[in-house]
């Protein structure tokens, strides 16, 4: 699956029911609250504004991001930084050839653990 980002957008998401609970620290772990003010105390707006400037800096740099996945299940994510104008790849970030290795390690693990040796 490969998917390419022209322009960073935020969509806004409705919470669930409970996330007021994990926030304000009802009823969850300390560890659950410690990693719930983590992820909350960045606000919408500045997402918002932090996507814009990494949106600008691509642009004024005439680069773009192409995503992919790899893997068994295509768990993994795979980003891919080329040029806009000429489409030459700048940088593949894991490299193919460490997701190649990736697969193949699989490979043989599966081998080991299978008992097909």
């Amino acid at each position: 699956m490969d998917f390419s980002i022209s322009k960073i957008n935020v969509v806004p998401v409705q919470a669930p029911a409970d996330l007021h609970k994990a926030v304000s620290g009802q009823g969850v772990s300390a560890d659950r609250n410690t990693e719930a003010e983590l992820s909350n105390s960045i606000s919408l707006e500045q997402t918002k504004e932090m996507t814009e400037r990494i949106q600008m800096h691509l642009d004024r740099m005439s680069i773009s991001l192409r995503f992919s996945t790899y893997g068994k299940y295509d768990e993994k994510i795979s980003v891919t930084v080329y040029e806009k104008d000429t489409g030459k790849v700048i940088r593949e970030i894991p490299p193919e050839e460490f997701q190649r290795l990736n697969e193949k390690m699989e490979e043989l693990i599966g081998i080991i653990f299978n008992g097909n040796a």
